[in-house]
């Protein structure tokens, strides 16, 4: 696989490149961080791979050796949406509350929170009441693009520039060539 790990039937695994010429048994493209459990290898490679959702998908070696992982661990964001048996969240200092929330949401049975602590003198519960108390630290992505267009309901538009006008030297005026007199 990608990072030279070996997989046996089934191992969880994560896809890490979109693919849309590879499609599931229920119309799903392979996108990047999709997980499912290998239910077959063939012998050049390809895995067969099922999803209680998406489906079936097979693999092809190639996609195999260059973007495929083990997915038993995977990053907040990249199992938001999938629900497992347990869950257990590693929630570090500078973790946000979203975060937080979806890292703690993941697990139908249990949820657990990992705080590590290299000194052990914090308290965890001070640590965790920490994360999810904190204030939301910025925008999301779609909220910033709206305000940056001031597209958004509260946004405080930029100001505009007027955009500079040309400097050409203006033409003088037609100088008549004679001059008749009366």
């Amino acid at each position: 696989m990608a990072d030279g790990t070996s997989v046996g039937v089934g191992d969880q695994i994560a896809t890490r490149r979109n693919d849309p010429s590879l499609a599931s048994t229920e119309g799903h493209r392979v996108r990047n961080r999709h997980t499912g459990t290998v239910s077959n290898i063939d012998s050049n490679g390809a895995l067969a791979v099922t999803h209680p959702q998406r489906g079936d998908v097979t693999l092809p070696a190639d996609y195999v050796a260059r973007h495929v992982e083990l997915g038993w661990a995977v990053t907040g964001y990249g199992n938001q949406g999938d629900t497992v048996d347990i869950g257990i969240a590693v929630l570090e200092p500078g973790s946000s509350r979203n975060h937080a929330y979806v890292a703690m949401t993941r697990g139908r049975t249990t949820n657990i929170a990992y705080l590590p602590d290299p000194t052990g003198t914090h308290d965890p519960a001070e640590q965790l009441a920490g994360i999810i108390t904190r204030p939301v630290s910025g925008d999301s992505a779609l909220t910033t693009h709206a305000n940056l267009r001031g597209e958004h309901p509260n946004a405080i538009a930029p100001p505009r520039t007027p955009s500079p006008q040309p400097t050409w030297p203006r033409p003088e005026p037609p100088q008549p060539k004679h001059r008749m007199r009366m």
